[in-house]
């Protein structure tokens, strides 16, 4: 899936939370390579629609989902 084309002019951005703690084999390499290919970054916010909102139900992986430097402007 291409992360980036699916953002582009989207009024909602809602991100899903990898549930570490329940995951008895490894679905992807890495959380390196999850949060790369996955994680919303401050750049990839901006391909969003302009006042696009982002939902996530929480509790957040720090670093994982959501970047950290995008977390703050996400979250306000």
């Amino acid at each position: 899936y291409d992360l980036d084309q699916a953002l582009c002019g989207v009024q909602v951005i809602m991100m899903l939370r990898l549930q570490l703690e329940r995951q008895g084999r490894a679905l992807f390499p890495t959380i390196r390579e999850y949060a790369r290919l996955y994680g919303l970054t401050a750049e990839r916010v901006k391909l969003a629609d302009t006042g696009a909102i982002v939902m996530h139900p929480g509790p957040i992986n720090r670093g994982v989902e959501i970047a950290q430097r995008s977390r703050t402007a996400c979250l306000r």
